[in-house]
């Protein structure tokens, strides 16, 4: 099982690095490396991307007023509501 899980990680460099001699060589020749339909294709991921993220901070700002309005609401003065953001774990993605 071992090989089997190394030889598939192996086969997965090697592709990656065929990859981006590939995208080297076109950007040294001044060619596009990606076809017009590629490069809409990543501008439409981009974009998309870029609205998920916007929708998130919405409702994750949205939860956070709720809760402040529920501990509220529920008047109990020994219950503290952290507004800050927890700290991410190490080794988390904390995005671009």
């Amino acid at each position: 099982m071992f090989a089997l899980v190394l030889g598939m990680l192996v086969c997965v460099a090697v592709s990656a690095a065929v990859i981006a001699y590939a995208a080297r060589e076109a950007q040294r020749e001044s060619r596009e490396f990606w076809t017009p339909e590629g490069e809409r294709l990543i501008a439409g991921v981009r974009r998309r991307g870029t609205e998920l993220k916007a929708q998130g901070e919405g409702m994750r700002q949205h939860a956070r007023r709720a809760t402040v309005r529920g501990a509220q609401a529920a008047g109990d003065e020994q219950q503290t509501v952290q507004t800050d953001d927890p700290p991410a774990p190490a080794g988390a993605y904390s995005g671009p």
